[in-house]
């Protein structure tokens, strides 16, 4: 099912709010609206909006680890 932009950005906030603790803080803390937006059009959808920011969030998160030897 498609979801509107407004639906969209909402539910990928709350996925990033969902996992603060693993690696999203940076989403939360950093993103805007037009960043949600230019990732939904990068990606062309919602689902690989979705798969592209958990992604980016798991790399993010293993970098960290790595830094502070996790």
């Amino acid at each position: 099912m498609a979801k509107s932009q407004e639906e969209a950005i909402k539910a990928l906030e709350k996925w990033a709010s969902d996992n603060y603790e693993n690696g999203a803080d940076y989403v939360i803390e950093c993103w805007g609206d037009e960043d949600y937006i230019n990732l939904l059009e990068k990606e062309g959808s919602f689902t690989k909006a979705l798969a592209r920011l958990k992604k980016d969030v798991a790399d993010y998160k293993a970098v960290g680890d790595d830094i502070r030897g996790a």
